[in-house]
């Protein structure tokens, strides 16, 4: 414990100097007479809402940034979008935090979303329509089985999934059958591997599926 000769007081804990009269102590430190509190970490939800102010800010800047050049800024408005899909994945990672299958999963539509979205404004030319969403598609369950298999998920935990991305990817019929797809062989062939892909859990893995719809209705 240590000790002051001139308050001639004893403190506990370990102190540089005499709390009243600030001068040196002698004696060995010891443990405080009150536990040491840890730091209280920034919650989810404060850091949510400092990410959300954030891009507010980001926003209005550069809409002020966008009306002080007359309106001729258009790069502001794919950094605007960029700043939205980045608070988006964001808000993802912290919801989804203990789901990495799940997290996965979204972040591939969210990435097919962004890259349709950059399409339509640099030109329109097509190519998130004609390669980038087919093969994002085509990746998917793939990735969902590997990402399944390095955590040790049995089938039912992934089939969900495979099933939502196979009914997702038929969306490119749209385009397709408008004209819209300058390249349709990857779309064609994309849809064609997800209708594989049901068809297969259809037949060999219908109670599987069943229990998963079961279980993700239910919760």
């Amino acid at each position: 414990m240590q000790y002051c000769q001139k308050c001639n007081i004893k403190i506990r804990g370990s102190k540089r100097c005499c709390p009243l009269c600030q001068g040196k102590l002698t004696g060995e430190t010891s443990s405080p007479a009150f536990p040491v509190l840890p730091e209280k970490k920034v919650g989810q939800v404060t850091f949510l809402r400092i990410c959300v102010f954030t891009a507010i800010i980001a926003e209005v800047i550069l809409l002020a940034v966008f009306r002080l050049t007359n309106y001729q800024a258009g790069w502001t408005g794919i950094v605007m979008t960029a700043v939205v899909f980045a608070l988006i994945d964001i808000i993802l990672a912290v919801y989804y935090h203990g789901n990495a299958l799940k997290f996965t999963a979204v972040e591939f539509f969210v990435a097919m979303l962004a890259a349709w979205l950059c399409d339509r404004h640099f030109g329109n030319t097509g190519w998130s329509r004609s390669f980038f969403i087919p093969v994002a598609f085509m990746c998917y369950p793939l990735v969902i089985f590997l990402l399944a298999k390095a955590m040790d998920r049995s089938a039912q935990d992934i089939i969900i999934y495979l099933v939502i991305g196979a009914l997702l990817s038929f969306i490119q019929l749209i385009p397709l059958q408008t004209g819209r797809t300058g390249f349709p062989l990857l779309a064609v062939i994309s849809m064609s591997v997800s209708a594989v892909i049901l068809a297969f859990l259809l037949v060999f893995r219908f109670r599987a599926l069943k229990d998963a719809s079961s279980k993700y209705l239910n919760t």
